[in-house]
């Protein structure tokens, strides 16, 4: 019972192998579970296109979902990368006004850093930046949600007509 401690079982072709783990019999059953013959379990994030390479899904998966599903999630995406780049932005924002405004205080007591950005004017390029990421989360939920209505009701209208070119 303490030797099956030692082992681990990897299953390969309907038989359980066992390794050991650092022996040359584990990584001899490692390489067959792992050999591009050895059939692999389905998988939803990848699946092996060459021995030690893996390829995503994403796109068989997105064409799998409704017309309607399929808009929610790729708006969804889209909001997520213009929500990420604002706060990157924000951040990268940040230490900017943080370096201006320690700028500034040493222009004004000691008379040394002088001439750098102005924290006024990096806040003001900010605000309008701001606007823009806003109205772009703005748009394009507005235009997910526009398209995915008007592609549930397309669906209905085939549904009820049976005419699937309407």
């Amino acid at each position: 019972m303490g030797e099956r401690r030692a082992f681990a079982y990897w299953p390969v072709g309907g038989f359980d192998y066992p390794l050991r783990c650092g022996s040359i019999e584990g990584a001899r059953a490692a390489s067959a579970v792992f050999s591009p013959s050895a059939q692999a379990p389905p998988n939803l994030a990848g699946r092996r296109v060459y021995r030690d390479l893996l390829r995503s899904d994403a796109c068989e998966m997105l064409q799998r979902l409704t017309p309607a599903l399929r808009t929610v999630a790729v708006t969804l995406v889209l909001l997520t990368v213009i929500g990420a780049a604002g706060v990157v932005d924000h951040t990268l924002k940040a230490r900017h006004m943080n370096r201006a405004e320690l700028s500034e205080w040493y222009c004004e007591h000691n008379q040394t850093r002088c001439g750098g950005e102005s924290s006024s004017r990096l806040e003001d390029a900010w605000n309008k930046r701001e606007r823009g990421y806003q109205l772009a989360l703005v748009v394009v939920a507005a235009a997910g949600g526009f398209l995915t209505i008007v592609s549930r009701r397309q669906r209905a209208n085939t549904a009820i007509s049976g005419d699937p070119a309407a």
